[in-house]
């Protein structure tokens, strides 16, 4: 029991000074955390833009090939009728 306590002490004390160094760190250079934090936020803002250009080229192949296929579609029905009609008046 008393080496689980002092472990649970060793990383609390661990989590403290990891953040205290975090803190003095972020103290001290300001500017360089800021430049990172912008560096991040538009890295996420470029994917994010990416990824719509991508959702909207696909969204715009898939309504094209839609619509070639309906029209494949129709000029088929058209050329079977024209066909039928042809042989029947025969």
């Amino acid at each position: 029991m008393g080496q689980f306590k002092a472990i649970e002490e060793a990383t609390t004390k661990i989590e403290e000074v990891k953040l205290e160094a975090k803190w003095n760190f972020t103290k001290k250079n300001s500017e360089f955390c800021v430049q990172t934090r912008l560096k991040k936020l538009k890295k996420e803002r470029d994917e994010r833009l990416t990824q719509a250009a991508i959702n909207i080229h696909q969204s715009s192949s898939t309504k094209l090939r839609m619509t070639h296929e309906d029209r494949m579609s129709e000029i088929f029905l058209l050329t079977k009728e024209s066909n039928e009609g042809s042989t029947t008046s025969s």
